[in-house]
C-alpha cells in the first residue's frame, strides 16, 4: 500500500522539484498550486499526508492546515516556512501540525519529516510497506535467481547488470538495501558504493565477493557495507544479512525521528515559556534545576502528570490528572496503564527503560498511545528539594478531549 501525499506549493519550479523528491521516496503524490485547489484535492483524494507552503495567495498554509484538521484529525500536516514564519510554525505544531521545514528546503530534513508521518500512519492503520532491494550482478542467471528469491520474501526488487545502470535506478527510486557484486563492468562495486553515498546515506550495502576479492570486500566493509557474502552464495546467510541490514536501517531512522520529535518538543516548550515571561534552556546533562518551571508550564497547558521514583512508587499526581481520572495511583504498574487505556505493555521492557533512565545522566523518552488516542510520554527530571537533588520519573498524559 502506498501512502498518498498532497503537496500544496504556489511556486511551479519548487512544486515540480519537491514532487519528484517525494515520489522518489516511494510516496504517491498529488500536487496543488494554491490553498484552495489543495483543499478541493484533499476532499476528493483524502491523502494521508499534506505538505503545504505557509505563504501562498488566496489562502495561506496555516488556514489550509486548520481546515484539513477539521475534516480529518488523523491527517499528518507538514509546513514549509520562510525564516520569518518559524514562530507561526511552532504555534501550528501546538495546533496539530506534525512538523515544519525551513526554506531553503533541506531534503534530508524533508525525508525525516515524511518518515515520521509514515511511521505514525503505519502504526495507526496497521499497514506494512515493502522494503526495497537493488541487486547489482553482471551474471544474468544469478541476478534473476536472486530477484525471484527476494520477491518471494516480500521485497520490492530492482535489478541492474552494472554499477552505472544501478546508479540510475537508485537516483530514481527509493532503495533500502543494495546487494552488489564487487566485480562488474563499467563501474565496480566499490565505485558504486562511493557514488551512492554521495546521493543518500539512507540505505545499507551488502557485497558479493568471489575468490580473490577478499581485500576489496574488507575495503567495502570499511566504507559502510554491513556484510560481504562469498560466492558460491549461501542463501540462508544472505537472507539473514539482509534482515540485519533492514533492522539496522529501521533503528537509524527511528533515532532520527525521535531526535526531531524531541527537538520540536523543546521548541514548543520554549515558545510557551516565552509567552509566559519565562526563560528556559535545555541541556541533556545539566544539573541545573528547571523542574519547577517545567511543571508550572505543564499545569499552564492543562496536561495531566504523575511523578514517581526509581521503585515506580507515585509521589504526586497533579490536580488536572485527578480531574481527568477516577483514580489516584500509588504505583506505575500494569494496572496504572490499563486504567489509562494501555492494554498491551511489556512491563519487563518498561522496567529496563526506567532503570536506564535513573542509572544514566541522559534521559530516555518513552512514548505510549492508548486505545482512545491518549498520548503518554515518560521522561526523567531533577527536583531540588530544600537544596537536595532528587531524580524523579515524570509521566505526561495528554491528547484527550
Amino acid at each position: 500500500m502506498n501512502i498518498k501525499v498532497l503537496l500544496v506549493e504556489d511556486d511551479k519550479m519548487a512544486r515540480k522539484r519537491l514532487k519528484r523528491v517525494i515520489e522518489k521516496e516511494g510516496y504517491e503524490v498529488i500536487a496543488a498550486q494554491d490553498g484552495l485547489e489543495g483543499l478541493e484535492l484533499f476532499k476528493s483524494e483524502r491523502p494521508d499526508v499534506v505538505i503545504t507552503d505557509v505563504k501562498m495567495p488566496k489562502i495561506d498554509g496555516i488556514e489550509v492546515m486548520h481546515r484539513i484538521k477539521e475534516m480529518s484529525k488523523t491527517t499528518e500536516v507538514i509546513l514549509i516556512t520562510g525564516h520569518g514564519d518559524i514562530d507561526m510554525a511552532i504555534v501550528a505544531l501546538r495546533d496539530g501540525a506534525l512538523d515544519y521545514i525551513k526554506k531553503p528546503i533541506d531534503i534530508d530534513q524533508l525525508i525525516v519529516s515524511l518518515g515520521r508521518a509514515k511511521e505514525k500512519i503505519q502504526d495507526r492503520k496497521k499497514i506494512t510497506i515493502r522494503n526495497s532491494i537493488l541487486i547489482l550482478e553482471d551474471d544474468e542467471k544469478t541476478r534473476e535467481k536472486l530477484g525471484k528469491i527476494y520477491i518471494k520474501e516480500g521485497y520490492k526488487v530492482f535489478t541492474a547488470p552494472d554499477g552505472e545502470r544501478g546508479l540510475k535506478i537508485f537516483s530514481e527510486n527509493k532503495i533500502d538495501i543494495l546487494l552488489t557484486d564487487l566485480r562488474m563492468p563499467i563501474m565496480n562495486g566499490l565505485q558504486f558504493i562511493s557514488e551512492v553515498k554521495k546521493i543518500s546515506s539512507d540505505c545499507e550495502f551488502i557485497v558479493l565477493s568471489g575468490f580473490g576479492d577478499e581485500a576489496d570486500a574488507v575495503e567495502a566493509m570499511r566504507n559502510g557495507a554491513i556484510n560481504f557474502i562469498s560466492k558460491p552464495i549461501d542463501l540462508e546467510q544472505l537472507l539473514l544479512s539482509t534482515q540485519k541490514a533492514i533492522d539496522k536501517l529501521e533503528l537509524q531512522r527511528s533515532y532520527y525521528y525521535k531526535t526531531r520529535e524531541l527537538e520540536l518538543t523543546k521548541q514548543i516548550m520554549k515558545r510557551i515559556s516565552s509567552e509566559r515571561g519565562y526563560d528556559i534552556e535545555f541541556s541533556e546533562n545539566s544539573e541545573q534545576d528547571q523542574s519547577g518551571l517545567v511543571l508550572n508550564l505543564i499545569d499552564i497547558m492543562n496536561i495531566s502528570y504523575v511523578l514517581f521514583d526509581e521503585k515506580l512508587d507515585v509521589g504526586f499526581a497533579n490536580q488536572y490528572f485527578q480531574k481527568q481520572n477516577d483514580f489516584l495511583p500509588e504505583k506505575i504498574d500494569k494496572e496504572f496503564f490499563e486504567k489509562l487505556g494501555i492494554r498491551e505493555i511489556d512491563m519487563e521492557r518498561f522496567r529496563e527503560d526506567i532503570d536506564f533512565m535513573f542509572k544514566n545522566k541522559r534521559s530516555k523518552m518513552i512514548k505510549l498511545d492508548s486505545e482512545d488516542s491518549t498520548k503518554i510520554i515518560i521522561i526523567k527530571i531533577v527536583l531540588i528539594v530544600e537544596g537536595e537533588r532528587e531524580e524523579r520519573g515524570l509521566v505526561f498524559i495528554g491528547g484527550r478531549n
